[in-house]
């Protein structure tokens, strides 16, 4: 896969040193969201970050008090099932928004009349989050008017909800992105591709939606050989690390994510629900803790900010086997004090590589002192305005309230 590099290179100076080394823009924006009702999850903001779990059945409703507990508030089901209205119920009281297709799928085979006839089965409290019209339409070569169709449609209902696709690949989005009013995209890297390559994914779906529409990214927590046996003699066979997970979940939003999935292979068959299988469990359920309690940063606005990099010893590999900066990162701006977190600007940093890099951070105004590191016992230590760090193989970081000059 050809995955095209969008930033070019300009030389820095060395913190401490003087030698010129080089600087890595980082990928920015200005956050704005749609606001469908007053129920609804507001798409990516600090009052509730949308973290959901794929794949979600009538069967699976035992799991419902183990996956709130874990700090996951959605769900996702590919169909309307039956029986739909107890599966909604369980769904609001457990406190879960509910993803789920309209009782068809956008394509060949759309009914219109199956369609309305679902969406007015649900009312207009019910606890949805969206529609889901259909699942990589890029993959499945269905054509964009056929979405398009599909939406048309479900608006002609007078429906509250949001519809929602989701594609397979982010370089797609531009054929897709106005065929829907939320866009997500799912691309599982581990282990065969660079994990780095979620993140471009996730950036060509930004691009293409714009600043008005929420990009939603779906980070794998699946093995490949769950879906595809072939893929144990390809080589492609493990379920993603803790650390893995984690990365990919940061990069999404560092990115442009305004919410996260989580794709798990459950099909009752041959795989039983995953809180049911130990590590596996064990390596997700920390993942999505640690996400839920740091919401309100993740769904604060992200603003534009120069952000320099330099990697001691390192300087040749500054940037990852895709041609972007190792280190990739987005300045949050927390307007209140929420739930731990004290009102301010923070600093998110991915290192998307396999590789430990002694590197410094810079963005404009730092004092020097100390920083807070999320998660850690240990601050980081700001010198001569660069946070200065040891980024473990696909370290994430979170600094930050930043002490800035007035």
């Amino acid at each position: 896969m050809k995955i095209k590099n969008d930033f070019g290179l300009c030389r820095v100076a060395d913190p401490r040193s003087g030698e010129r080394g080089y600087k890595a823009p980082v990928a920015c924006f200005i956050a704005v969201f749609l606001v469908f009702n007053v129920n609804l999850l507001r798409a990516g903001s600090a009052d509730q970050f949308p973290i959901g779990m794929y794949g979600l059945t009538m069967a699976c409703t035992n799991d419902f008090p183990i996956l709130k507990d874990a700090g996951f508030n959605c769900v996702q089901s590919y169909r309307g099932f039956e029986p739909l209205d107890g599966f909604m119920k369980e769904c609001e009281r457990h406190g879960f928004k509910l993803l789920i297709s309209p009782g068809t799928s956008a394509g060949p085979s759309f009914n219109e009349n199956t369609m309305k006839n679902f969406v007015a089965r649900t009312g207009t409290s019910a606890p949805l989050l969206g529609w889901y019209m259909i699942d990589e339409p890029d993959f499945q070569k269905i054509a964009p008017t056929d979405v398009e169709r599909c939406r048309n449609a479900l608006k002609s209902t007078g429906t509250k909800f949001p519809s929602v696709i989701v594609l397979s690949d982010g370089k797609s989005a531009g054929f897709y992105a106005s065929t829907a009013d939320i866009l997500m995209v799912d691309w599982y890297p581990i282990p065969h591709l660079p994990l780095a390559s979620f993140g471009t994914a996730v950036r060509q779906g930004r691009f293409a939606a714009g600043p008005d529409k929420p990009v939603w990214g779906v980070v794998q927590a699946f093995d490949w050989v769950s879906l595809f046996p072939r893929a144990g003699r390809l080589n492609a066979s493990r379920f993603p690390s803790r650390q893995e997970m984690r990365a990919l979940a940061l990069l999404g939003v560092v990115e442009g994510a305004s919410g996260l999935f989580f794709f798990v292979h459950q099909d009752g068959e041959r795989l039983e629900p995953i809180t049911q299988r130990g590590e596996d469990w064990n390596r997700l359920k920390p993942v999505v803790q640690e996400l839920a309690r740091q919401a309100p940063v993740l769904g604060s606005p992200t603003i534009w900010s120069p952000v320099k990099q330099h990697i001691e010893k390192d300087k040749l590999r500054w940037r990852n086997v895709l041609g972007d900066e190792a280190l990739q990162a987005a300045r949050k701006r927390l307007k209140e004090d929420r739930e731990g977190f004290v009102a301010g600007d923070y600093l998110l940093v991915v290192n998307t590589t396999s590789e430990q890099r002694a590197s410094q951070i810079w963005v404009p105004g730092l004092k020097d002192g100390e920083v807070k590191v999320d998660g850690k016992d240990e601050p980081a230590t700001i010198h001569n305005g660069w946070i200065m760090d040891d980024f473990e193989p696909y370290a994430t970081r979170i600094y930050g309230p930043l002490p800035l000059r007035e």
